[in-house]
């Protein structure tokens, strides 16, 4: 995953905001804030991201996104339900924001073979009371990942160019039909 790709996917995901005039915020975990870094490098960005946190350690998440430490503990800080509850987090304390990425994994290469280069990613659309995720049609709005790369460094480029690539497959769709606008 070169640089070049990544920053790419942060000015296309830049562009899908201004033409949808939506303004996001993130929740980072593994990739310990470098989405919010490549976005940061598109130039008018600061007109549709809201801010990010970087909630690596479960204190973080708890103390920050008011994360319940039991109910953290029982999912585990690496699992689906728990980037689900980041990015819910994350917009319910962001009024401004319209949508929310979020992604927690282990990156480690030393972790236990299981776990390694795995990663879990959510989006959060404002739009309902109690802030449930958009369904959207194939790909879902959150997802679990086994990461292709090796290396500690490469796995969090590699994170970080999954997690904007989920949050324009939904920029994408016709919000009226909830199909890809290539397709329309």
């Amino acid at each position: 995953m070169s640089e070049a790709v990544l920053n790419e996917t942060a000015r296309r995901l830049v562009e899908c905001l201004g033409r949808r005039q939506i303004k996001v915020v993130l929740a980072e975990s593994c990739t310990c804030g470098r989405v919010a870094a490549a976005l940061g490098l598109v130039s008018g960005v600061s007109r549709f991201l809201c801010g990010a946190l970087v909630v690596y350690r479960p204190a973080s998440k708890i103390q920050w996104l008011g994360l319940d430490p039991q109910w953290l503990e029982h999912v585990s800080p690496e699992s689906l339900a728990c980037s689900r509850a980041l990015a819910e987090s994350a917009l319910r304390l962001t009024p401004e924001a319209d949508l929310a990425l979020a992604i927690t994994g282990d990156l480690d290469p030393t972790a236990p073979a299981h776990k390694q280069g795995r990663v879990f990613l959510a989006l959060a659309i404002r739009g309902t009371a109690d802030l449930q995720p958009l369904a959207v049609p194939l790909s879902g709005v959150e997802r679990e990942l086994q990461l292709q790369a090796a290396d500690r460094g490469q796995r969090q480029a590699e994170a970080a160019q999954r997690l904007l690539e989920l949050g324009l497959e939904w920029l994408e769709l016709d919000p009226a039909t909830n199909v890809a606008l290539a397709e329309t």
